[in-house]
């Protein structure tokens, strides 16, 4: 769903909503995924995405959406939770990790892949227990949605194998002179979690990055592993 806004001719914002099925307890919700909202600098302030807003919810009522989600950066939260009524869930924090040729105690096998399939769907099934109780389905048809069909953004997607086992994928992008990796889902051990990161080091020296940044929650495993890293 997309609401445009338009003064003499010109286009000065727009709002885009994705529809997304949510899974809440086990069971999955037809739910509006906020990803897009742009305004003309030179329009800002002025209330149009407050009005943009109103306008592309009303029309996700109306079709029977269930609830909009979104994960809102300091610029955009009082927007959405003062001016439209958001409620908070969670803090994400970000973790930043400077590059300087580190490398972990351990090993950077992970595996490159173009394309996610159907081991996604059962990784999914089998590990979705770890995920919060409110989630987005990580399975192959969203995951192939998200970053490989993406029109915009170059995305390096990685999955981790133990054996033959699937135990993990991660995704990084590249910022400037930051690497993101901008999601990840990875069974909750230490070696896994070392493999991620040399990987995303080794991404460093070859795109010539600063730093390795992540947002994530505090409460998962992985956060705590991260911090004593420094």
């Amino acid at each position: 769903l997309i609401k445009l806004a338009f003064i003499e001719n010109k286009l000065v914002a727009n709002y885009l909503l994705h529809p997304i099925i949510l899974e809440f307890g086990g069971f999955g919700k037809k739910c509006l995924f906020s990803m897009t909202t742009m305004t003309d600098p030179e329009y800002a302030k002025q209330g149009i995405m407050t009005k943009l807003a109103t306008e592309v919810y009303k029309k996700g009522t109306d079709e029977l959406y269930c609830l909009v989600f979104l994960f809102a950066n300091k610029n955009s939260r009082q927007l959405f939770t003062k001016k439209l009524n958001f409620k908070e869930l969670t803090e994400i924090k970000e973790l930043t990790l400077e590059y300087n040729n580190k490398k972990l105690n351990g090993i950077d096998e992970t595996i490159e892949i173009s394309d996610f399939d159907e081991q996604f769907d059962l990784f999914y099934k089998k590990n979705k227990k770890n995920l919060p109780k409110i989630k987005i389905p990580r399975v192959h048809s969203y995951l192939k949605w998200r970053f490989i069909e993406n029109p915009i953004t170059k995305y390096y997607c990685y999955k981790i194998e133990d054996g033959n086992n699937l135990v993990g994928y991660f995704v990084i992008s590249k910022y400037k002179e930051k690497c993101q990796i901008v999601d990840f889902f990875i069974e909750e051990k230490e070696e896994y979690f070392i493999k991620m990161i040399n990987t995303a080091l080794k991404f460093c020296h070859e795109k010539k990055c600063k730093t390795i940044s992540l947002w994530i929650n505090k409460k998962l495993m992985l956060f705590k592993f991260l911090k004593s890293l420094g």
